[in-house]
């Protein structure tokens, strides 16, 4: 929907930024939803630390008591829940050593770095009200999760090796504060906004389990602050414990962390083909607003913007536009693609086989849509600001890896428990053309293998564009820069790639020709490899190791009788081994 706005200038014009309250409100959660229990009658809970526990360190006491009520007093406020000492360190050798923040300077140097060039990739934050809260007095100038978060990814890319050293220790420090909130029931949107930058951490890391079970962390975590039913119609139902927004620009922030969510959850999903951490049926949040007018904190000021609502039918995913309409940014693209990929990935992993084809032409026609209502300067990566490149490019290739996963799903669908085996018999897939009797079915008509194959040498000439014509980076001034072909994100979809590619090279009697692309994607990884080391080589010997392969065990990928992630690689993928 479009929306005219009043452009007075009197209307909020400065976002009250302060999370005493929502800390506060949110730190009674634990007591408030354990006492709301339909089934039995609890007693008030204490969460006061124990007379015998470390200072500062509260820990549940659920020891018995009578006639005791709980007092907003009788809760540990804010200060005390993020005090430094809950951000204590055991993971990474600190032998229970307090983790300190490092000097002011140097703060200021990483969250500028941060929003630079890792921000970008997943804008959830409000770059001018963050680098004001780091400030000394301000917010966020305590070791809270959402810092150490940033601290330990920026980290990762400075050029300074004493800097880079202390980024597993951030990382951990994160972790410990999001577990120690999670313990008090202290769930805040910094928090939650701290998962995702956790998560991230664990991605380009290739902590790929952790990854796995701290997504659904932090979505746990922003279900009973309301953020995954920011613009339901029933919100009244249950509004979440985050007191009401103070102005547009708060409201956006807190799409943007549930945002955040989704898209890490539907393109970490996708490439390893297991089911999502988020059910869609239970998302309403609206699209976010254009990266320029949110980063501009003065969306009350906007005379014409557009708001457009969650869809949760397909055929309203894509809406109309028209050359009049206030601009959509790629980011927005990029969410509603996550969308159509959970949708795929869903309609893949159910249970239950599909009485006919109508789900799976729903699901293409949707993808030839969405192309087509693509903004013209999105539908080619030439000529694009160099704030839009990166997405631009994720979003083309996003769109090429949807075919590849309609068409020859990541998880196979076998018609019997049985018969499991990848050398065995084929099985039923979903991802069948209409008409077809199976996915082995290469009529010309409906060719599935061809068109993954297809699919593949669309993303290589976008590779092949960049590497040949690279875009112009933005001008930062930043020590590091991180190009178009090194964004992480991309990995997943290279990979998947690669063994579309792997498998028909030794179709083909091993093929110089199709050998060349293949190497074209291990460079990419290795262009990859100069920022995200751990990620990249994770993948990177995945790819390898499918070369080492014979016909036979390649064979069932091909025909889709073990998926894209068969039980040996779906292990290697998420384990410690680089």
């Amino acid at each position: 929907h479009e929306i005219a706005q009043s452009s007075d200038s009197n209307k909020n014009p400065k976002r009250p930024h302060d999370n005493t309250a929502s800390n506060y409100e949110a730190g009674i959660f634990a007591c408030q939803f354990l006492q709301a229990s339909p089934f039995v009658g609890l007693d008030a809970i204490d969460i006061v630390p124990w007379a015998g526990s470390p200072a500062g360190v509260g820990v549940w006491d659920d020891r018995p008591k009578k006639n005791k009520s709980l007092s907003p007093q009788a809760i540990e406020t804010p200060e005390s829940t993020n005090s430094a000492t809950t951000l204590v360190n055991n993971d990474v050798g600190g032998g229970g050593v307090l983790e300190e923040l490092p000097s002011h300077d140097t703060i200021v140097e990483l969250f500028g770095l941060f929003f630079d060039q890792i921000h970008p990739i997943i804008p959830c934050l409000y770059r001018k009200q963050i680098l004001a809260d780091i400030q000394p007095g301000g917010n966020l100038s305590k070791p809270l999760p959402l810092v150490f978060s940033v601290l330990a990814l920026a980290s990762l890319i400075h050029p300074a090796q004493a800097v880079q050293d202390r980024s597993a220790r951030w990382h951990a420090a994160a972790k410990r504060g999001f577990d120690a909130a999670v313990t008090r029931g202290n769930y805040s949107l910094n928090n939650v906004q701290a998962s995702i930058y956790i998560c991230m951490y664990c991605f380009v890391t290739a902590e790929l389990s952790e990854l796995w079970i701290f997504l659904g962390k932090g979505y746990r975590m922003s279900n009973p602050l309301g953020l995954h039913q920011i613009d339901s119609p029933r919100r009244g139902r249950f509004p979440g414990f985050l007191p009401h927004p103070k102005s547009e620009q708060d409201l956006e922030e807190r799409r943007r962390a549930a945002w955040g969510l989704y898209v890490l959850d539907s393109f970490f999903s996708c490439s390893c083909g297991w089911p999502l951490a988020i059910n869609d049926r239970d998302f309403c949040v609206n699209f976010p607003v254009d990266e320029a007018v949110f980063q501009s904190g003065e969306i009350e000021k906007m005379s014409h913007i557009v708001v457009e609502p969650f869809a949760h039918n397909l055929a309203d995913l894509i809406g109309p536009t028209s050359a009049s309409s206030p601009p959509r940014g790629p980011f927005h693209y990029i969410c509603k693609l996550a969308v159509l990929i959970g949708r795929i990935v869903s309609y893949n992993n159910s249970p239950t086989p599909p009485a006919d084809n109508t789900e799976f032409e729903s699901l293409d026609i949707t993808l030839a849509r969405f192309r087509l209502s693509l903004p013209r300067k999105y539908r080619s990566i030439v000529e694009l600001s160099p704030t839009e490149v990166t997405h631009v490019t994720q979003l083309q290739i996003l769109l090429h890896v949807c075919t590849i996963l309609l068409y020859h799903p990541t998880v196979p669908v076998p018609t019997s428990p049985l018969s499991s085996s990848s050398d065995g018999p084929p099985h039923q897939n979903r991802g069948q053309s209409p008409g077809s009797s199976s996915i082995h079915d290469l009529s010309p008509a409906e060719p599935p293998f061809t068109r993954c194959v297809s699919a593949v040498g669309n993303i290589l000439s976008i590779l092949k564009t960049h590497i040949n014509s690279p875009p112009p980076c933005s001008p930062t001034g930043s020590p590091v820069v991180i190009d178009v072909l090194q964004n992480p994100f991309i990995t997943p979809s290279l990979f998947l790639s690669a063994r579309i590619l792997a498998v028909r090279w030794l179709e083909t009697g091993r093929d110089k020709g199709v050998r060349a692309k293949i190497e074209l994607i291990l460079g990419v990884f290795d262009r990859i490899k100069e920022v995200w080391p751990d990620l990249a080589s994770k993948y990177r010997c995945l790819v390898l190791a499918d070369m080492d392969r014979n016909g036979n065990g390649l064979g069932s990928t091909r025909s889709g009788a073990s998926g894209y992630m068969s039980k040996e690689y779906a292990t290697a993928y998420v384990g410690a081994d680089r």
